[in-house]
């Protein structure tokens, strides 16, 4: 099974801090945390939270961004930072047809689990195998 993890930094009105926080936690696979100290942001109009978003795809953790998160009143601005999704692909090995030494290694039965990670803020991407 893949899944996908998505964290987010969002720009949230003081005033409705908690009550964002609390639209957040009612989502299913969203889970908020404080990245600014609530003292040190009373005497400013925004404050940070940081959103760890979990999805089956990508495309559904962003639309989940996108459509539910960012239009949640108070929210000022969010920002995907960092994305993890890993997919599983069934590959046919057979004796006819192994890999070459500079292909991926022979895995045990007839799937390989590839990974990614992307990492939004630098624009690099890695793929594992």
């Amino acid at each position: 099974m893949s899944v996908t993890i998505i964290g987010a930094l969002a720009i949230v009105e003081v005033a409705l801090a908690e009550a964002v926080q609390d639209r957040l936690r009612a989502l299913a696979g969203v889970t908020p945390f404080p990245v600014d100290d609530p003292a040190s942001t009373s005497a400013t109009l925004s404050t940070r939270l940081g959103v760890l978003i979990e999805a089956p795809t990508l495309d559904d953790g962003y639309h989940l961004l996108r459509h539910n998160i960012e239009t949640i009143e108070g929210v000022l601005a969010i920002w995907p930072v960092y994305a993890h999704f890993g997919t599983e692909i069934n590959t046919r090995l057979t004796e006819q047809d192994p890999p070459s030494s500079s292909e991926f290694p022979r895995v045990p039965g007839n799937s390989r689990e590839l990974e990614g990670t992307l990492r939004l803020g630098s624009g690099q991407a890695r793929g594992n195998s």
